[in-house]
């Protein structure tokens, strides 16, 4: 027999429907949920959603507001949230927010269907000798000037790598980057955590969060991912090589 829902496991949600001018930089607790469920509001709550996480945010009182900010902006970035996204938030009561993200097609999310995209790449990185057949359009073929390069510096390169070439879903929404699965397993384990990603270029740094499917065996780096890939205007077509530098932490160049 199934027992009734609480009112807690019932009520205790709340809704926005995102805009990068009202939301980009702070979020407004619903006054409602404020007065039922928020009694004593913290000074930070947790959010988590499907793409990894937790981001830690301040909580701020201003009158009879509650406003969501400090680490709230880096949770839009990291979801690379736009225009009419539909934010399903759930609290459970103990300063922990779970997020679901729907489009503005009324669906959910998925990330594991945007990863399933990738499903006719292989799980071993993709060879050098073959990225001009493999590329889709002309514009995302690869010159044999930057084939040399690239060939160069995997010859040269002591450490273990795997290569991606930039597909639609990795450089725009949902902005997700499907691993190699025996590199990831060998790697990065069955468990989500967080990697480092380093650009060869600028040496800046993003933390993203990379998870593992175990029904499917997918390996994806998602939330914090999308924050890359804009920080270094990655394109479709450009190739990235990841090359493993210490624990968890990778060194990106892109041709």
């Amino acid at each position: 027999m199934v027992k009734p829902k609480s009112r807690m496991a019932e009520s205790s949600c709340f809704f926005r429907i995102f805009s990068p001018k009202l939301h980009g930089n702070e979020l407004k607790i619903n006054p409602g949920f404020v007065n039922e469920y928020l009694k004593k509001v913290p000074d930070r709550m947790v959010l988590k959603c499907e793409s990894g996480g937790p981001w830690p945010v301040r909580v701020v009182k201003t009158g009879n507001d509650v406003f969501l900010r400090h680490g709230w902006q880096e949770f839009v970035q990291d979801n690379s949230l736009q225009e009419n996204n539909f934010l399903f938030f759930t609290y459970d009561g103990n300063a922990e927010l779970a997020v679901q993200i729907f489009e503005d097609t009324g669906l959910e999310r998925d990330y594991s269907a945007a990863a399933s995209e990738t499903h006719q790449e292989d799980d071993a990185s993709p060879r050098v000798q073959n990225l001009g057949r493999e590329a889709r359009d002309p514009k995302e073929e690869i010159n044999g000037d930057r084939e040399e390069r690239i060939r160069s510096f995997l010859s040269s390169c002591g450490n273990d790598l795997f290569e991606k070439q930039m597909r639609r879903h990795n450089v725009a929404n949902p902005f997700t980057l499907r691993i190699p699965l025996e590199f990831a397993e060998e790697h990065l384990g069955r468990n989500k955590t967080v990697v480092r990603l380093i650009s060869a270029k600028s040496q800046k740094s993003c933390k993203v969060n990379y998870t593992y499917n175990v029904r499917n065996k997918q390996c994806t780096f998602v939330g914090g991912w999308g924050k890359f890939a804009r920080r270094n205007n990655l394109k479709i077509g450009n190739f990235c090589i990841f090359e493993l530098v210490g624990e968890r932490t990778f060194r990106v160049f892109v041709f």
